[in-house]
């Protein structure tokens, strides 16, 4: 039997170099991460939530076990229509929802081509729930967030775990 040993600590060093060159780039700016960016967005500017559809941004969140790179959505039409549509997601990709005020969401799988994750965000940062494992064949269902959020993290099925990220932590 073979021991498994050897692949942690090679799946460890790995984790942590990716860890380390997010943070390089974060360090240059290339990316900015999720607290720089709620830093120099204020969330009360009401041009974030048009009902037009904008240019979306990348940022930086800094999970336990590596970053995840997600395109920021705040218009009301990609507000709506997030991921669905699109065939897939690399795995350390993800879409960060970010409302215009903190409320009780509710999201479905509508469109939805792939698995995914929701983290439910506080505007504090902190995980208040996460929906893990959500297939595109539950729609019509939906999925409410356990408490009032201000964002909303999509990630491919499976990730948050992979990532670290639980309930009652916080994010960067």
């Amino acid at each position: 039997m073979k021991s498994i040993f050897p692949k942690i600590i090679i799946f460890m060093v790995a984790a942590g170099a990716l860890f380390f060159v997010a943070r390089y780039l974060i360090g240059l700016k290339a990316i900015p991460s999720l607290s720089e960016y709620i830093a120099n967005n204020p969330l009360n500017d009401s041009s974030q939530t048009s009902a037009t559809s904008s240019a979306p941004s990348k940022i930086s969140i800094i999970a336990p076990a590596g970053t995840i790179e997600a395109v920021v959505v705040t218009a009301e039409a990609d507000l709506e229509k997030g991921l669905g549509g699109q065939a897939d997601m690399k795995r350390d990709q993800g879409m960060l929802f970010v409302f215009p005020t903190a409320d009780i969401y509710t999201f479905w799988m509508k469109d939805m081509l792939f698995s995914i994750d929701i983290v439910w965000i506080s505007p504090d940062l902190t995980i208040s729930g996460i929906t893990e494992n959500i297939s595109p064949q539950t729609y019509p269902a939906t999925f409410v967030s356990p408490g009032p959020v201000l964002y909303v993290l999509e990630l491919n099925a499976g990730a948050a775990k992979e990532f670290g990220l639980v309930a009652g932590e916080k994010i960067m």
